[in-house]
């Protein structure tokens, strides 16, 4: 968050997501937090709403779909729209079949780009949907391929 400078994440159960999360968050040229960690302790349970950079496909349904009350699971809705920016696609594009509270809707009317390239989505109800993006064609050899992935 842009207005955030001081993250103090003493004593809090933290997982590997969590770690994940810290150092992106600190590794992030952009950023201007600094993360306070001392004394945690290790939060073995698995998120059922994950983001992984290199996996194209997903369904956010049922048990993994996104509720959007919950700071960790904005992240990850952030994170994948990013990605589909990154792909030169578009919300309505990549995340096919969208349901907002159980309605039939469009993933561009919930998730708006601002002119800063941040994303504008909603901080309540639950959103599914199935994720997809296609690897880029264009490219003429395998090494720019994988750069675009």
């Amino acid at each position: 968050h842009r207005s955030l400078h001081t993250l103090d994440l003493e004593f809090n159960p933290i997982g590997l997501h969590g770690l994940r999360s810290m150092l992106r968050l600190e590794i992030d040229p952009t950023s201007e937090t600094t993360v306070y960690l001392r004394g945690f302790s290790t939060d073995t349970s698995t998120p059922t709403v994950a983001f992984n950079y290199g996996d194209l496909t997903e369904a956010y349904r049922g048990e993994s779909a996104v509720h959007l009350r919950l700071p960790y699971h904005r992240a990850v809705l952030r994170s994948l729209l990013r990605r589909v920016h990154d792909f030169g696609s578009s919300p309505d594009a990549s995340m096919r079949r969208c349901l907002f509270n159980s309605v039939s809707t469009s993933a561009g009317s919930l998730c708006q780009q601002r002119a800063d390239g941040s994303w504008k989505i909603p901080s309540s109800g639950v959103m599914e949907f199935d994720f997809s993006l296609s690897i880029p064609t264009d490219e003429e050899n395998g090494m720019e391929v994988l750069s675009t992935w």
